[in-house]
């Protein structure tokens, strides 16, 4: 009699057959990974001092405001609710809201007539449901909100680094024993890998000290992931739809998860998308969205007057930033990279789950770092998502059999992903310490991905797994 076998569920994680082997930290690399990360965080901590020593009012001594980006965040959040306030009509409110002059006059207000001389004027140009949250900030004054968005920002940051290790530490839980003489080596190893992410210097300083976003990014892809490896996939989808927050920043996360992720999930992203830009045209209206869109390319190709530059060349720490100096059609060759990064890692996924088995994870970290590295946009404070990547390559050197979710590759093949793993925890604690330059680590990183998909790829096409039953 043929007995029917079952199938596991596309995103269920199986246990290996190999025999588990959980790696913990020696006392002397726990003692040496502490020690750098509190030598990083008091040396930020300690300049951090010196500058906050020069502030007069909300002005640093070099003429900088204080939380760098955030006052445009909160003029936004301001002029939407002065907009409002006054009984403007929606489609009033958003004209109001990306009127450049009036934010101009706005920080003017705050920071004094330096905004545009020796301060430099920061616009709010992002989508209107992220002026939402600033919106109640605004109602503070301007140095209590920005120390309220500090606060709310190691909260989200948090939230994400706790939300991949518990997503981390529950693949295989048949296999995991809690015992005091065999803890799962992220239990053993927290305050180790805590110390690392808090001592990021892309979230420490760029992030923190810049009021920037990246940690809402943060907490979002790792809630989706979270969510993802649960089957809770439409739920996953709507949280991930909220990356559209910066879509030049995620685009490719999203275009890649749909060309590999299961119908729930792109129906979750797409139901979550149209409901974002369903409410704000109902709320603001077309007409009003498209002088939005107007402004939004005038300031990224620098055709406006108010600003003067062109923010992907200028300020970029990614790929196209480093094309745009070596070739005069950067952005045609970073398209051509996009197409052929997403196509080699939709083709291993699709041999992998051939073999009925798969697991969401390491393309999702790969798609982040993907979509991080060929972003237009990409500035030293985005690379603080890099976080999420850097814990897993962890997961993988703690406990490559448990963690690495990859079992029907060779043996063999454990050792190219240790190799790779390492390679990029480098990468990240060298950028953290400042020993590479600041346009270096995304262009590595892309190459590390790239590289370690080719490989598995390459892996996956000799295996027998895939060979033909006779």
């Amino acid at each position: 009699m043929n007995e029917k076998t079952s199938q596991p569920h596309p995103t269920e994680v199986t246990p290996s057959t190999r025999p588990r082997q959980s790696t913990v930290l020696g006392r002397t690399s726990r003692v040496l990974l502490i020690a750098i990360s509190c030598a990083i965080i008091t040396l930020t901590a300690a300049g951090y001092f010196s500058l906050f020593s020069g502030l007069t009012g909300v002005l640093f001594s070099h003429g900088e405001p204080l939380g760098g980006d955030f006052i445009a965040f909160y003029t936004g959040g301001a002029l939407l609710r002065q907009g409002i306030s006054v009984g403007e009509p929606s489609t009033a409110a958003l004209t109001t809201l990306y009127d450049l002059n009036r934010q101009l006059n706005f920080q003017q207000e705050i920071l004094g007539n330096t905004v545009g001389a020796s301060a430099p004027f920061l616009p709010f140009i992002y989508p209107p449901f992220v002026a939402l949250p600033f919106l109640v900030l605004s109602l503070l004054p301007f140095q209590v909100a920005y120390a309220t968005w500090v606060v709310i920002s190691l909260g989200l940051y948090l939230t994400g680094i706790l939300l991949l290790l518990r997503t981390l530490a529950s693949l295989n839980p048949e296999e995991v024993t809690h015992s005091a003489s065999q803890p799962h080596p992220l239990t053993e190893n927290w305050i180790v890998i805590l110390l690392l992410c808090m001592s990021y210097t892309p979230f420490l300083i760029d992030t923190i000290a810049g009021g920037q976003l990246s940690a809402v990014g943060i907490a979002l892809a790792a809630g989706g992931l979270f969510f993802f490896t649960r089957g809770r996939l439409f739920t996953a989808g709507l949280l991930l739809s909220l990356l559209l927050y910066k879509a030049p920043l995620f685009l490719l996360l999203i275009i890649g998860l749909s060309l590999i992720a299961q119908r729930r999930l792109i129906a979750g992203m797409i139901t979550g998308a149209l409901l974002i830009g369903g409410a704000h045209l109902v709320v603001f209206g077309v007409q009003e969205h498209l002088v939005y869109l107007e402004t939004v390319v005038r300031y990224l190709t620098g055709r406006e007057p108010l600003l003067g530059n062109n923010l992907p060349s200028r300020l970029g720490v990614g790929v196209y930033r480093l094309l745009h100096h070596i070739t005069p059609t950067p952005l045609p060759l970073t398209f051509v990279l996009a197409f052929f990064s997403l196509t080699l890692l939709a083709l291993r996924e699709w041999l992998i789950q051939r073999s009925g088995t798969w697991c969401p994870i390491p393309p999702f970290i790969q798609l982040i770092t993907i979509s991080t590295a060929l972003s237009l946009q990409a500035n030293n404070y985005d690379t603080a998502i890099l976080v999420l990547p850097g814990i897993f390559w962890g997961s993988i050197l703690l406990s490559p059999k448990n963690l690495s979710p990859r079992h029907h590759l060779p043996p063999s093949h454990d050792t190219f992903a240790k190799l790779t793993a390492g390679t990029g925890l480098l990468i990240l604690l060298f950028t953290s310490a400042g020993i590479i330059p600041e346009t270096a680590p995304l262009p590595l990183l892309f190459l590390l991905a790239m590289t370690t998909i080719t490989g598995e790829l390459a892996a996956l096409l000799r295996s027998k797994l895939f060979a033909p039953r006779r």
